[in-house]
């Protein structure tokens, strides 16, 4: 049983920390939204859909951190995450080997990295996500088992 509860505490831990991430993120890029679409459109290949891509990516931010706040949709969150990481992951290595600009629409502290730090925070969360969901699928299977047990007649 104990290790039932430290698995739920490590999903439980790292969805608490994907909200902050991306509820801090959404939030900062609103406060100054214009500043983050300019530095959208410094990129040659997304800035003609800065405004757009602004929205949706604080969307997603916010849809994802909501997924994560109930047990029920979490793994869905969990998903959302690791696509997310993935995603802004593959956006800092192509902008630092194309581009001669190089915008950070990040926000808050994150913005305030340097770009390798930047690399290994987010393949760092790339990597709690995919934990995240395995301790979560050990966790529900486990979950499953003890209620079949349950359920079964005694005779």
């Amino acid at each position: 049983m104990k290790s039932f509860i430290s698995k739920k505490k490590i999903v439980k831990a790292v969805s608490m920390l994907f909200i902050l991430i991306f509820v801090y993120a959404s939030i900062t890029k609103l406060r100054n939204i214009k500043n983050f679409q300019f530095q959208i459109g410094q990129s040659a290949v997304l800035g003609v859909f800065a405004e757009w891509i602004s929205f949706g990516v604080i969307g997603a931010e916010l849809l994802t951190a909501g997924f994560l706040s109930f047990g029920h949709t979490q793994r869905v969150g969990l998903y959302l995450s690791c696509i997310l990481m993935t995603l802004f992951t593959i956006y800092i290595i192509l902008v630092l080997n194309f581009s001669k600009d190089i915008p950070c629409p990040c926000g808050g502290i994150i913005s305030a990295m340097g770009w390798n730090t930047h690399v290994i925070f987010n393949i760092s969360c790339i990597a709690l996500a995919i934990i995240a969901l395995f301790k979560k699928k050990e966790n529900d299977l486990n979950q499953n088992k003890e209620l079949r047990r349950q359920e079964k007649p005694k005779t």
